[in-house]
Parts: structure tokens; sequence; C-alpha cells
């Protein structure tokens, strides 16, 4: 139901990630960890930066969600470690619970807010070479497969789209080029 003022109008609804936890649970291959850093302070951006390593300082993905429709875009440009056996090649990892939040935001006809964090840590998964977003309201899944993002031979990589502010990209010593290693929009 509205209020007094009105029901929400067009352009009112309005999307950001929340860190709410930096630690994400996720390693790079060499076994350092990755925290979770919103680079733009307003969450349209949030990067997993390497702490230790070769990779120390770098990204390792982001994670980037357009403002006015919601729609989440991951980039990853350093392999992540599932586990280490050799017979489960599909293993998955996805941010530790509770530390990505998608918050929701409504504005109504006369500015009354009204906002809705969401865990979305689940949401974002590597399933070992596949990495994949997976929307948060609605079940839509969009993966690439990892290091064949032009299905070259070798695999390069292809240009970054999102903007990692002051953190470095990191740059897969397995895959030529530099950019990402793969891509998922949902």
């Amino acid at each position: 139901t509205c209020g007094a003022g009105g029901p929400a109008g067009a352009g009112s609804t309005a999307y950001k990630l929340t860190v709410t936890n930096a630690a994400s649970g996720l390693q790079v291959t060499d076994g350092s960890s990755i925290a979770l850093v919103d680079v733009n302070g307003d969450g349209s951006v949030i990067v997993g930066q390497v702490s230790g390593g070769a990779f120390n300082g770098q990204a390792a993905f982001a994670i980037a969600i357009n403002g006015t429709t919601g729609a989440v875009t991951v980039e990853q440009y350093l392999s992540l470690h599932q586990d280490s056996l050799s017979n489960t090649p599909d293993d998955a990892v996805s941010l530790a619970a509770n530390s990505l939040a998608v918050t929701v935001t409504i504005t109504d006809g006369d500015g009354d807010k009204a906002s809705t964090p969401t865990d979305g840590s689940a949401k974002i998964t590597s399933d070992d070479d596949v990495p994949k977003v997976t929307a948060v309201l609605s079940g839509a899944t969009a993966a690439l497969d990892e290091g064949n993002t032009d299905a070259g031979s070798p695999p390069t990589s292809t240009a970054a789209t999102i903007n990692t502010g002051a953190i470095a990209k990191g740059d897969d010593p397995d895959v030529a080029g530099t950019g990402y290693i793969s891509h998922a929009v949902d």
C-alpha cells in the first residue's frame, strides 16, 4: 500500500553493494587471502584485494552493480583456490556468508525511503573454471569459462570494464595479456 507520499515514481529504486565482512573467505591459488574493499565508498564497485603472496595488494576480482537497474557484473583477474584434490574438478567456492549485501532502496513520491539489505554472498560463485553470478532478485545465471574469454589458443584475457580505482588488477600468469580472465553479468 502507498502512504500519504504516494507510490514510488520512476527512478525511485536504487541498488548498492555493502561489504558486511571484509573477510571474503576466498583465496588465490597460492593460498593468500582476499579481502573485500568498497573502492568508491558508495557501494558501486567492490574489489577482492589479495593480502600477501605474489599478488599482494592486487585485485583478484571486482563486482560492480548498476545503481539504477541492479544489474551485477563480475570480473575475475586471478585464479581462485578451490581445494587441493585432483579428483574434484568442479568444486564451487563463494564469498563467505554475510560478507556482501545488496541493498535496495525505494523512495516514494514525497521522498520517504525504505531500504532492505539482502545477503548476496552466496550469489557470487566460482565453479572451478566457470565463475558465475546468480541474480539476488531473480533466478538468472550467467557464466563464462575462465581463461578463455576470446576462445583463443592459448587463451588470452579480455580488456576489463570495471574500474578498480587505486587497486591494480591482478594479471594471471597462466593467461596471456592483461584484463579479466572471466566475466559474468546478470
